[in-house]
């Protein structure tokens, strides 16, 4: 299952795939998965917290937030905008 989108090109060897008789499916939409998952954390059998990896107000979204996940993304899951900060 590929879930996502790449950063780039990806090379895939059509041959690897047939020859093992191995299935490719790809996926990008979430199906049912929010509630589940919020679920999950309002139950506490998840918690959400060690996954926030970082937070900023409204007006720092763009040079704090996104330029965060660009250049530090490596360091980052998921970063809150807190209007209110």
């Amino acid at each position: 299952m590929i879930v996502g989108v790449f950063e780039a090109p990806s090379s895939l060897h059509f041959n690897e795939v047939g020859l093992a008789e191995r299935e490719v499916i790809g996926s990008l939409a979430y199906v049912d998965d929010f509630p589940r998952t919020i679920a999950l954390v309002a139950d506490k059998r998840i918690q959400a917290e060690p996954f926030i990896t970082g937070g900023f107000g409204l007006d720092e979204v763009i040079t704090g937030g996104f330029g965060q996940l660009i250049t530090n993304k490596d360091q980052h899951v998921k970063i809150l905008v807190n209007p209110s900060q």
